[in-house]
């Protein structure tokens, strides 16, 4: 039999748009358009997909199977796989594991020792909020992709009966005060090196207590303090902006917009 063809996202004709890597889950939103065959290949990293719509085709070890939206098929390194489309096209999330990112993952990475299919609305929402990130990253963007590609992880390890941990409020209130402080919040491998805990399960436990993602807590906070800055002070809008980590002016007003309906104008003007 021949050698595999190995490569990466992307290759072999398939439209890919934005790849960003959040401390070794590199992401790609991969478009297969109807037709699409794509000869015996392998990824040289474990990694996982999720059908976001449409109707993704593979062939491994001789059987073909048709995934519909929000299954999840995770991949060990190296495996073997073909693609042929036919007349449905499909548009899939392709996370690719770094080989230092998976060696973090401890008792996790078992997940990826076989090839594992799970269907899940919830992963399948994880995974529309990590393409939507894609798709206007700003400078939280990683910090939330990682979060997101760990839940996905997680979620699945869970579907797959592995590991589930009980939270405890202690450090997840010290995990929330650090991300309380008006500054540019930690990485996921920060923030596990201080509570002294897994960043699968400090993404995990985090979500279920507080109801959101690390990275959408962090994001809501920054706007908060903006506000609270905007409403109890003259402070110039570009000192506020820089003080609470935004990239300048106009995306500090473009966030509190997407947030409010207002501009910090606005804002301002109704709370005085």
């Amino acid at each position: 039999m021949p050698s595999p063809l190995i490569i990466s996202s992307g290759a072999c004709g398939v439209a890919v748009r934005t790849t960003i890597d959040a401390s070794g889950f590199v992401f790609a939103r991969a478009d297969l358009s109807p037709g699409l065959r794509l000869p015996n290949h392998a990824h040289q990293q474990a990694c996982f997909l999720v059908v976001l719509h449409g109707k993704y085709a593979e062939t491994v070890g001789g059987q073909s199977c048709t995934y519909r939206p929000f299954s999840m098929i995770t991949k060990p390194p190296m495996q073997e796989h073909s693609n042929d489309q036919q007349a449905a096209g499909a548009s899939c999330l392709v996370i690719e594991v770094s080989e230092r990112r998976f060696s973090s993952l401890g008792p996790y990475a078992t997940l990826f020792e076989q090839r594992t299919v799970v269907q899940s609305g919830t992963i399948g929402a994880f995974a529309l909020r990590a393409a939507q990130e894609l798709t206007a990253p700003d400078e939280l963007t990683t910090l939330s992709l990682e979060g997101l590609a760990l839940e996905m992880v997680a979620g699945a390890s869970r579907l797959a009966r592995t590991l589930t941990r009980r939270p405890n409020r202690r450090w997840l209130d010290d995990v929330r005060q650090m991300l309380d402080e008006p500054n540019v919040p930690p990485s996921l491998g920060e923030i596990a090196q201080v509570v002294g805990l897994h960043p699968v399960y400090i993404a995990r436990a985090f979500r279920h207590h507080f109801g959101c993602t690390i990275g959408e807590y962090a994001r809501r906070r920054r706007i908060e303090q903006a506000q609270a800055a905007l409403s109890g002070s003259n402070e110039d809008l570009a000192e506020i902006a820089a003080r609470l980590g935004f990239c300048d002016q106009s995306h500090f007003s473009k966030s509190l917009r997407r947030y409010t309906g207002m501009s910090p104008a606005q804002f301002r003007k109704g709370a005085a």
